[in-house]
């Protein structure tokens, strides 16, 4: 799929880049049985002279249209993330966003911070119980 391994749009700020991020197509183990896609937001980062001023909102609203976009082509009806419980800003956007805690105790990060999973269902027009199969390649 074109939008596999999209590695996001840039803001260009005064010639900097201001932040990014990674948006990738990834069946998860219940998903795969369905046929189902999962959009993974894999990292969304702003850079900390650009933080508070909107960049990361921008850049999570680009990985949902992404995968808004996939999902048209794909059975792709989710996006999901994996956010520190302590990050509290990001959870904050992510929650302010239409993200819901879908698992909380994903995992441990290195430095022992629970790990939430985060999701966010895509509004396809197509039936939910949708089941095409998963396409790869091209």
């Amino acid at each position: 799929m074109a939008w596999q391994h999209a590695e996001g749009e840039r803001q260009a700020l005064r010639g900097r880049t201001a932040g990014g991020v990674v948006l990738r197509d990834e069946p998860e183990p219940g998903d795969l049985s369905r046929g189902l896609l999962v959009a993974d937001l894999l990292a969304i980062a702003v850079s900390p002279e650009h933080q508070r001023r909107g960049v990361g909102r921008t850049l999570l609203e680009f990985a949902v249209d992404v995968a808004t976009e996939a999902s048209r082509q794909a059975p792709v009806r989710e996006i999901r993330l994996t956010v520190a419980e302590t990050n509290r800003p990001a959870l904050a956007l992510f929650k302010n966003s239409g993200f819901e805690i879908l698992d909380p105790h994903h995992g441990a990060y290195d430095g022992g911070q629970r790990a939430l999973r985060m999701r966010r269902r895509i509004s396809t027009g197509a039936s939910e119980s949708d089941t095409r199969p998963i396409r790869r390649g091209s």
